[in-house]
């Protein structure tokens, strides 16, 4: 008995560190099924699809209109409430590149913090804070994220972030919690695999 839980835990890890791989070696683009990266005004990894074309196949905006462009929405950070209290912290760069699937535009923070946002509006569907910023070390640029990745099997969707302080966790796409079935509780520590 002890055994086979401690197989099925084993398997458990060695599938989390895959998909650590996959999305931290191999690009987050490789978890992107083919057929979404095909959607008009999709942009569901890093690189727009499988093959990081960044290339959109949308023509509304266009040499003769982008003058003409205003802005829809502006959405701040959640790292602001976090830096009027923790005065100590100093946060780096904004560089994620978001991603949107169905309308929603999941996107990091220079915290780590994770946001679902809806598309048309701006407004906030859910937000996710593992606090990476408590562990108060950042690089020499400061605290800074490059992004999320997507995740499906027709069933169910994930949004993956590896966070600053080496942990990768699965959060449900629709949620913003934890997939408590990866890794240990919806994270792996990617220090104790060796990453």
């Amino acid at each position: 008995m002890y055994r086979l839980s401690g197989s099925i835990h084993s398997i458990r890890v060695r599938r989390a560190i895959a998909l650590a791989l996959l999305a931290l070696i191999g690009g987050a683009a490789a978890l992107v099924p083919a057929k979404l990266a095909g959607l008009k005004g999709e942009w569901p990894a890093y690189g727009a699809d499988n093959r990081a074309t960044k290339y959109s196949p949308l023509d509304q905006i266009n040499k003769d209109n982008v003058s003409q462009l205003r802005v829809a929405w502006k959405w701040e950070s959640p790292d602001g409430a976090i830096l009027k209290q923790q005065t100590d912290l100093r946060p780096g760069e904004f560089q994620a590149t978001p991603i949107m699937v169905g309308g929603v535009l999941y996107t990091s923070t220079a915290m780590s913090e994770v946001a679902a946002l809806d598309a048309a509006t701006g407004k906030t569907k859910w937000l996710f804070d593992p606090e990476t910023w408590r562990v108060k070390s950042p690089t020499t640029k400061g605290f800074m994220h490059r992004g999320v990745a997507y995740w499906s099997d027709g069933r169910e969707a994930r949004i993956l972030i590896a966070t600053g302080d080496s942990r990768l966790i699965a959060l449900d796409a629709g949620t913003g919690k934890k997939i408590n079935l990866f890794g240990d509780q919806g994270e792996v520590d990617l220090r104790t695999i060796g990453l």
